[in-house]
């Protein structure tokens, strides 16, 4: 980070265009002999607001059911399947 500071400190904002960062972006790989610093990456999973329902039932109806819980034998089934509650679940 100190070492960008040092390359932009000599440069007037406003005269920034891209010929002028092209060649930052030259010194800068020169002077780091090509070589980017890659931040370190992370693997993450992120399971939020799920819900367990023991009575969700594939291809049942969704969206226009008028029970409180949807996707249940007792919804009925969708009149097409494609357009019924999927294997992992649906936005009821």
């Amino acid at each position: 980070m100190d070492f960008i500071r040092q390359v932009l400190s000599d440069q007037d904002g406003a005269n920034l265009n891209d010929d002028s960062l092209d060649k930052i972006y030259a010194q800068i790989q020169l002077e780091t002999k090509g070589g980017w610093i890659e931040p370190p990456s992370y693997r993450v999973l992120v399971i939020s607001d799920w819900h367990l329902d023991l009575e969700y039932h594939v291809g049942s109806t969704i969206n226009d059911c008028n029970h409180t819980l949807c996707c249940r034998k007792s919804s009925g089934m969708a009149l097409n399947i494609e357009l019924g509650a999927r294997k992992y679940g649906e936005l009821a």
